[in-house]
C-alpha cells in the first residue's frame, strides 16, 4: 500500500535504503498515530469529565430521577401489555401526583416473583459495575493493540529496506517461471490494495 510513497522517498533519497525506510515507516506512524492520539485524548478527556460529574451526589441523584422519569412510560406499557394493570394516563404533575418509575419498577419486580426489586439505583449500580469490567478489558485491548504496533512498526521497516530482496529470494526458491510470478505478485498487489482501501 506504501509503496509509493517510499519510492518517492527512496528517490530524495538516493543509496540510502535504510534510511529512506526509516523516514517512510516515521511518515507512515505520523498519518496513522496522530489522528489516532488526537480522538484517544479526546475521549480521553471526555470520559475524565463524566467521571468526575458522577462523583458528584448531586448529579448523580439527578441523572436517576431523570432515568426514572424516562423509565417511567417503558415501565407502564410493559405493565399494560402484560394484563397486570389497566391502561392509566399518564401522571400529571400539577395534581401532585407522586408514582415515580422507582415504586412501579418496586411494585413490578414483587409481583412477578422474583427477590430484589430492579430500582433505579439497582440499575445505576450494575451499570457501574459493567463499567468497571469494561475499562478491564479496555486496559487489555489497549496493551495488545500496543504491542501489536510495535510489532507493525518493526516488519514494516525491515519489509521496505529487505522486501526487493525478499521478493526476489522467493521467486528464485519458486519452481514457476518468473513471468508468471511476476504476473502472480501484480495481482496480490492490486488484491491487497482494494482490500484495505475498502474495508
Amino acid at each position: 500500500i506504501f509503496k509509493p510513497l517510499h519510492m518517492r522517498v527512496r528517490d530524495l533519497l538516493p543509496g540510502r535504503l535504510r534510511i529512506s525506510a526509516l523516514v517512510t515507516t516515521l511518515l507512515i506512524l505520523l498519518v496513522v498515530l496522530v489522528p489516532t492520539g488526537f480522538l484517544g485524548w479526546n475521549a480521553y478527556l471526555e470520559g475524565r469529565d463524566v467521571v468526575r460529574y458522577l462523583a458528584n451526589k448531586e448529579n448523580r441523584s439527578k441523572l436517576l430521577s431523570k432515568i426514572e422519569r424516562e423509565v417511567l412510560p417503558a415501565v407502564n406499557f410493559y405493565e399494560e401489555l402484560s394484563g397486570r394493570r389497566t391502561p392509566t394516563a399518564a401522571p400529571d404533575e400539577s395534581e401532585g401526583a407522586e408514582t415515580n418509575a422507582h415504586e412501579v419498577l418496586a411494585e413490578g419486580a414483587s409481583t412477578s416473583g422474583q427477590a430484589a426489586p430492579m430500582t433505579a439505583t439497582a440499575v445505576y449500580d450494575r451499570a457501574l459495575a459493567t463499567l468497571g469490567g469494561f475499562v478491564v478489558d479496555f486496559a487489555k485491548g489497549l496493551l495488545r493493540l500496543i504491542v501489536g504496533l510495535i510489532i507493525m512498526v518493526l516488519a514494516l521497516y525491515y519489509f521496505l529496506v529487505d522486501g526487493p530482496g525478499m521478493i526476489h529470494t522467493m521467486m528464485r526458491l519458486s519452481p514457476l517461471d518468473n513471468e508468471y510470478e511476476r504476473e502472480l505478485l501484480d495481482r496480490f498487489v492490486n488484491v491487497s490494495r482494494a482490500v484495505v482501501v475498502a474495508v
